[in-house]
């Protein structure tokens, strides 16, 4: 779809980076994604580590494990996305800070 093209859903999506940098490393979001992601590619059908060194490797190469999955494994970023990202229990790791 160009640009130009309107998809079904109009809303607006906005990605946060949340690695750390909108929130503290005590959160320890980064920690938790890190888990979630390695399960991902476990589910795969790699092994702990495989999982790991691949993990590591896309990470390194592309800047995210996400884009390393999407060029060269038939993966669903949705899903990807889903599985890790959405199942963050966010409001039990972040709490409000009005400072």
């Amino acid at each position: 779809m160009s640009l130009n093209e309107s998809s079904e859903d109009p809303r607006f999506i906005v990605w946060f980076d949340i690695d750390n940098t909108l929130y503290s490393a005590s959160t320890r979001i980064s920690q938790a994604m890190g888990q979630r992601i390695h399960a991902y590619f476990v589910s795969l059908g790699l092994s702990e580590e495989e999982a790991s060194g691949l993990h590591h490797k896309y990470y390194t190469e592309y800047g995210l494990a996400l884009r390393g999955l999407t060029r060269h494994h038939d993966i669903d970023p949705l899903d990807f996305d889903q599985k890790c990202d959405g199942t963050l229990p966010l409001e039990e790791m972040i709490e409000p800070n009005p400072a």
